[in-house]
């Protein structure tokens, strides 16, 4: 089981998920640690959530906007999400009207909690920029 969760935040980046060159989701890149700090495959779920950001605030993760639930129970759970090469879990989330609606320059909260079949609860935080753009930002033929 792993000791720890964490949002690999250089590689967590805004999508584009339907190929219109704006930018409509998220890939989120998570890594369970175990007690040495090595990235290991974690049974169990994954929850992503998306929260507004709450300005000069001692709690920083305002009303939810969205969640999302990833099953790592089997093998072949494990097989779509685990990518071998980086030991890094991957999950594209599209995002709804509501969450996309953040104005440029704005922020948003990610939380990510893995859910252990023993009951175990690790979690890790990410405060997103909002891009000044939505367009995608691949490059161009």
């Amino acid at each position: 089981m792993p000791r720890s969760v964490q949002i690999v935040k250089p590689f967590t980046t805004w999508g584009d998920f339907d190929d219109d060159s704006a930018i409509d989701g998220l890939v989120v890149y998570v890594q369970p640690l175990n007690a040495s700090d090595d990235p290991i495959q974690a049974a169990g779920a994954m929850y992503l959530e998306l929260y507004e950001y709450r300005k000069a605030s001692g709690e920083r993760k305002g009303r939810r906007l969205e969640h999302w639930e990833f099953p790592l129970r089997t093998e072949a759970d494990q097989r779509a999400r685990w990518n071998r090469a980086t030991l890094m879990y991957e999950f594209p989330v599209v995002l709804s009207r509501e969450s996309l609606s953040a104005g440029p320059g704005d922020k948003l909260v990610l939380s990510v909690t893995h859910h252990s079949p023993l009951g175990r609860h690790q979690s890790d935080e990410y405060v997103i920029d909002v891009p000044l753009s939505r367009k995608s930002f691949a490059p161009q033929p």
